[in-house]
């Protein structure tokens, strides 16, 4: 759609970027271009994607609207997370995956539904921001 071409032409010509759009009107999608542009120019390895966990299934189903070969790149840079997880890492408590999981530097960060951080205070915030000091996008 029209919205979504503008979209990813102005996350083309900003390395820090936020769609403040409705929900609904389909942001995952331009951005998943723009990751697998960045990707594929070699400007980042990974990338790390951080969503409340109703919505990580919908970033799945829309790398499915990928070709096989974009689906394989796509599953292969991003990890996603969900917002919960990232306080539980500051209290220790995720005994799922290992600490580096999402302590390693990411060269891209997404925050889906970006409101789950409006307090900066917060330990969620916090961790967040300290990853994104290090990320190129």
């Amino acid at each position: 759609m029209h919205h979504q071409q503008v979209a990813l032409n102005y996350m083309r010509f900003n390395d820090s970027f936020a769609l403040f759009m409705e929900q609904g009107v389909g942001k995952t999608l331009p951005t998943l271009f723009r990751i697998l542009e960045l990707y594929k120019q070699s400007k980042i390895r990974n990338c790390l994607v951080v969503a409340p966990i109703v919505v990580i299934g919908s970033w799945q189903s829309d790398i499915e609207l990928f070709d096989k070969e974009d689906q394989v790149l796509l599953n292969s840079c991003i990890t996603t997370i969900n917002y919960e997880r990232v306080w539980q890492r500051v209290k220790g408590k995720d005994k799922l995956k290992p600490r580096d999981e999402i302590d390693k530097v990411w060269d891209c960060i997404v925050l889906d539904e970006a409101h789950n951080i409006k307090n900066r205070t917060s330990n969620r915030s916090q961790v967040l921001f300290e990853l994104s000091l290090n990320a190129k996008y």
